[in-house]
């Protein structure tokens, strides 16, 4: 089989891009009804068993926090750096992270108005919905809540099928240009700004929403895609190494996602599916 030369590959990813207007949830600290920073999100690298499972609230210790939704307490962890308070509204939990808890078990809370506690030394909420099985920047989540930063796409890598290893390059031609054929790993090193109060980018780094890739020719002609198989409405069933490249970290920011994979499987581009040999 003759190998093959496409000259440009070109990943599409993306945040969640435009406001949210469908009903939602208020924000858990003051103002309710305004958008605060947002320095993590759902779906991030933080080991390699590990995926962040809510979103980071930025505000300074001592802010006082109150329930989304109004409900009753069902867990509370009172001491340690991950202290939290749990409220259940009929099937649904809510988790509020490093908090000092100011109320108890069994508590009906208000939204809006009781106090669950007030951020600790962390100097962020951590908050979660489901334990992680739903995406709170979600329409239908908190609101307001706009994202006007544009991902960042640092470099893309495009190696033999090879996950959950690292991948295998393919030999280059004297323009440095891949010459591919096979079953194809893409490599992105992404990332989105941070997202500051009014929307905009906060700096580096939080996780990529979505990613996909798509395959064109020297002069722009599509050849395969759009194809997003990684999207962070949840991560139910999602397995870290089938999302992140090994050398994946957070502190400091290093996000490498497989954007042929799915999130729970291995995938691939199959450059035979274009009826070459």
């Amino acid at each position: 089989m003759a190998r093959k030369k496409f000259s440009l590959f070109i990943l599409s990813s993306l945040f969640i891009l435009l406001p949210i207007t469908a009903l939602g949830y208020q924000w858990p600290v003051s103002p309710f009804n305004s958008q605060h920073p947002i320095n993590a999100t759902l779906g991030e690298y933080r080991t390699s068993t590990r995926f962040h499972g809510g979103v980071d609230i930025g505000k300074p210790e001592g802010t006082k926090v109150y329930p989304v939704v109004s409900g009753k307490v069902k867990v509370v962890v009172p001491t340690g750096k991950n202290s939290y308070v749990k409220v259940k509204v009929g099937e649904k939990e809510y988790d509020y992270v490093h908090i000092n808890p100011l109320v108890k078990e069994e508590d009906d809370v208000i939204a809006g108005v009781t106090v669950l506690g007030t951020i600790n030394s962390e100097n962020h909420l951590h908050f979660e919905e489901d334990n992680g099985a739903v995406n709170p920047l979600r329409s239908g989540g908190l609101t307001p809540f706009t994202d006007k930063g544009d991902p960042e796409i640092e470099k893309i890598e495009v190696v033999k099928d090879g996950t959950p290893g690292t991948g295998e390059p393919f030999p280059k031609d004297k323009d440095g240009i891949p010459i591919v054929s096979g079953k194809v790993d893409i490599k992105a090193w992404a990332y989105d700004p941070r997202i500051n109060a009014d929307g905009s980018a906060g700096g580096k780094g939080v996780g990529i929403y979505k990613i996909g890739y798509e395959i064109r020719k020297e002069d722009g002609t599509l050849i395969e895609g759009p194809i997003h198989r990684i999207q962070f409405d949840t991560i139910s069933g999602y397995e870290v190494s089938w999302v992140y490249v090994p050398g994946s970290s957070y502190d400091p920011v290093n996000f490498i996602y497989w954007a042929t994979n799915n999130p729970s499987s291995n995938g691939y581009w199959d450059t035979m599916s274009l009826g070459r040999v």
